[in-house]
């Protein structure tokens, strides 16, 4: 510690504190996740667990994923990594954003559809949509693109009956069996919109590409997970994540802050996902960035 209190700050970057070498080395009986606020280490902790796995797990056939959330954050942490590991290491870690990897694996089942983002045409298909609202449950637009994204994506709802039965818990606005009829055929034309122009949004790709793997049973070259930014990824790119890798010792490494949540997913219940983290969960709590004062200040506001 005393020597790092004069290192350079690219030593700094890639710091792991001797309180949470315990995190990052040694063998897991099955999946990790770390929590922790800004500051605190978090991506530190997963590359230098990445470095363990790859050193001490990993061999020629049988790599280590590093999945990020976004493309940029990969980016960085293969420089950073680059830093702490030998070459050799670095080759047995592929480091990647979720939506890339994705989109490289069905590329290659011939996957016959275009993963999109852009939300103009994303809104265009809704407002042919909203031409099926009913007249007598007003509700305003948002209500319904919410209710796509935090009931019927996560839950996979594809039928009217699916629909009827779903949990609704934290919605706010309850809404009985007739209503839901009312309000389906909204969901089910913008569903079409979607098929008709071949387009898919990125949870229905997760959800597709975790189907491929399950029932071609489809060899993937890894033998860990390391995933960053945990906390803006949804349900269908957890129970991915599951499906790449089943559960073993050393499988997954997810670490997160849900205080940071910046693309509006729900919380997800990692159980529900197939990842069992009961009795493997640890929080980070010294912090080079900002005092626990500050913390506990933005925490409540």
């Amino acid at each position: 510690l005393k020597e790092m209190l004069s290192a350079s700050l690219e030593k700094w970057r890639v710091f792991l504190h001797p309180s949470q070498r315990r995190l990052a080395n040694d063998n897991k009986t099955g999946p990790v996740r770390v929590l922790g606020g800004a500051g605190t280490g978090k991506t530190v902790v997963a590359m230098h667990r990445a470095k363990w796995l790859a050193e001490n797990v990993a061999s020629t056939t049988n790599n280590v994923l590093f999945i990020t959330f976004t493309r940029n954050l990969a980016i960085d942490i293969q420089n950073h990594l680059s830093t702490i590991c030998s070459p050799s290491t670095l080759e047995r870690i592929e480091v990647i954003n979720l939506d890339k990897w994705v989109q490289h694996f069905l590329y290659k089942q011939s996957y016959d559809y275009e993963l999109i983002y852009d939300e103009r045409v994303l809104n265009l298909y809704w407002d042919k949509a909203f031409l099926n609202k009913p007249f007598d449950t007003p509700l305003p637009d948002s209500f319904y693109k919410e209710e796509w994204q935090r009931v019927i994506q996560p839950q996979s709802i594809n039928s009217l009956a699916d629909y009827s039965a779903a949990s609704r818990i934290g919605r706010g606005t309850r809404l009985n069996r007739q209503q839901r009829v009312a309000l389906w055929p909204v969901f089910e034309t913008f569903r079409n919109q979607l098929d008709r122009a071949r387009h898919k949004e990125a949870d229905d790709c997760y959800r597709d590409a975790a189907d491929y793997i399950k029932s071609d049973q489809v060899g993937l070259p890894y033998c860990a997970v390391v995933v960053d930014e945990a906390q803006d990824m949804g349900s269908q790119a957890f129970k991915l994540i599951r499906a790449i890798l089943p559960e073993q010792a050393n499988d997954l490494f997810l670490v997160g802050d849900a205080h940071q949540r910046m693309y509006g997913k729900n919380r997800v219940i990692l159980g529900r996902c197939g990842i069992n983290i009961v009795g493997r969960s640890s929080k980070l709590k010294i912090n080079y960035r900002t005092t626990d004062e500050i913390r506990q200040c933005a925490v409540n506001l």
